[in-house]
């Protein structure tokens, strides 16, 4: 899908990836992150919102990726960011 939407096919784009050392998996995982950590510290969304609007359907997921990303809770990390930017 992500292929096609750049006029690409899935395998010359896998390629592609892989020439630059990463995957699919790992760009969305990074796009994810980044997006997250974005809503987390300049917005007041809700956590459940920003799980949401990243692409996670449960909050448990996201909590689980943030404490990957970040060390901390989603919660947690927008709070520490807020009180030593």
């Amino acid at each position: 899908m992500a292929a096609a939407h750049i006029g690409r096919s899935a395998r010359s784009l896998q390629n592609a990836l892989e020439k630059e050392g990463t995957n699919f998996t790992h760009l969305q995982d990074d796009c994810r992150r980044l997006l997250a950590r974005a809503l987390l510290l300049h917005s007041s969304r809700s956590l459940k919102y920003i799980a949401l609007t990243v692409g996670f359907r449960e909050l448990s997921s996201f909590h689980k990726a943030c404490l990957r990303w970040f060390g901390a809770s989603p919660g947690q990390y927008r709070e520490a960011k807020q009180l030593h930017p």
